[in-house]
């Protein structure tokens, strides 16, 4: 539990997800760059579930799938370092164990951390968020903030 009676230093983790793994065009890294005040530690996770096989018996991701993906987080690796020397944790296991985990590794040093992320519409996706929402808020450890960009339109700007 972060203390109370002293400052929390901050702390930002970067969560790339499968769909962002670029930097041009990257909303959720513009706006970790735009706040360059706390650390920043980029992150991805390779998820076991998205590995499983779906209700419907049908692979979640083939073999091509995954080696595209394999070499879009080596490349994304590569651009953060090249265009803004940053690294690249790159982890495997369930997205909120990970981050949990992270969390851990520093509660003696009274850190708050937010976790900035893309928004997902989709209800696994979101499942997860709430997971690593619920790690992240349940003893006042930081935040999940999440950004849409997935759309040339966000969804509030539509008309109902």
């Amino acid at each position: 539990m972060v203390a109370s009676n002293k400052q929390a230093t901050k702390r930002l983790i970067l969560w790339f997800k499968q769909t962002d793994l670029r930097i041009h065009d990257n909303l959720v890294l513009k706006k970790a760059l735009g706040d360059l005040s706390q650390p920043i530690l980029p992150l991805f996770c390779f998820d076991p579930r998205f590995f499983r096989t779906s209700k419907r018996g049908n692979k979640k991701m083939s073999i091509t799938r995954f080696k595209f993906l394999l070499e879009s987080v080596i490349d994304l690796r590569n651009n953060l370092q090249q265009e803004f020397g940053l690294g690249l944790y790159v982890a495997s296991g369930k997205t909120e164990d990970v981050i949990a985990n992270i969390l851990a590794h520093s509660l003696s040093y009274n850190v708050f951390t937010t976790v900035l992320t893309s928004h997902e519409p989709y209800s696994e996706e979101v499942n997860i968020d709430n997971k690593v929402r619920f790690c992240l808020e349940q003893d006042n450890l930081g935040k999940l903030e999440s950004i849409w960009h997935k759309t040339l339109y966000h969804p509030d700007d539509l008309p109902r």
